[in-house]
């Protein structure tokens, strides 16, 4: 994962007129080029409703907050703060540069539901280093448009959405759901294993959960960006984009067989979080 940074503080400081308007341009410019070089796996703006291109750098935000702790209070979806497993995980995650005093990590969840009970949509991890946010986001969209699945071994998952592993199922007697979301340069597992149960025979209230990542092994999934974009948990070993897991003997996805990813499918534990509205999440 490799987090860009989000321009705030330009944004906060206006004041200071048009001198540090322009500087902020030719900053933009220049680190924008310096991204095209080494370019990064997280979209550069902390705005939710960004579409995901195939070039990232960095971006001003006009939609960010920037002050208080939730920098994404403004937008419709359930934004909670997010608890790393460690500073190593978290360095791991992020690859591209050391983090120095990170804080304030947050989640933002924003789904729909593509097809009945098969839910996609976003995600996105934030946080505060060295003055600035940085955040990126994964999604079940495709940046060529295709919403279905069109290439696949055995045809295993030919024509399914996108969103098709993304579902609430039964798991030793408890209601729970996960989903795979992803970017240029890796994936991630989306839990939600816990909650508050109003007994109403919906979906738990108020979710508890974790996420979990893999980094692609190499810089970018080109077939992510391709013309028959194929999503990386349709893909197999011994592909360098593969994501999958739940995977049964013969090495398919069944979504509901585990709860967890997998770690012998390259999968960590991130970190944890809790407080997450389900109306808010999903949109009910």
């Amino acid at each position: 994962m490799k987090p860009i940074l989000t321009w705030n503080y330009f944004k906060d400081h206006s004041h200071r007129g048009f001198i540090l308007g322009i500087v902020g341009a030719i900053v933009v410019v220049l680190l924008s080029s310096c991204a095209k070089e080494n370019p990064s796996k997280s979209s550069t703006s902390s705005s939710p409703n960004t579409e995901l291109g195939g070039q990232v750098s960095p971006n001003l935000d006009s939609n960010l907050t920037t002050d208080g702790d939730d920098f994404w209070r403004q937008h419709p979806g359930a934004s909670v703060p997010f608890y790393p497993e460690s500073l190593a995980i978290m360095n791991e995650y992020v690859a591209t540069h050391p983090l120095n005093a990170p804080s304030n990590f947050r989640v933002y969840f924003r789904f729909h539901e593509e097809a009945p009970g098969q839910w996609g949509g976003e995600v996105w991890i934030g946080y505060r280093d060295n003055g600035h946010i940085y955040s990126g986001r994964f999604t079940t969209q495709n940046p060529t448009g295709k919403t279905r699945n069109e290439v696949s071994y055995r045809d295993w998952y030919k024509g399914l959405p996108n969103a098709a592993f993304n579902q609430w199922f039964t798991y030793q007697g408890q209601r729970v759901f996960h989903g795979f979301f992803q970017d240029p340069y890796g994936a991630i597992v989306v839990v939600f294993d816990g909650g508050i149960d109003l007994n109403d025979g919906q979906p738990l209230s108020m979710l508890t959960g974790s996420i979990w990542f893999k980094n692609f092994k190499r810089t970018s999934a080109s077939q992510y960006m391709g013309n028959e974009g194929e999503q990386c948990w349709f893909l197999l070993p011994p592909s360098p984009y593969e994501c999958g897991t739940f995977k049964n003997a013969e090495g398919r996805v069944v979504t509901n067989s585990a709860l967890y990813p997998n770690p012998r499918d390259g999968y960590k534990k991130l970190g944890t979080f809790g407080g997450v509205s389900y109306r808010r999440a999903f949109g009910k």
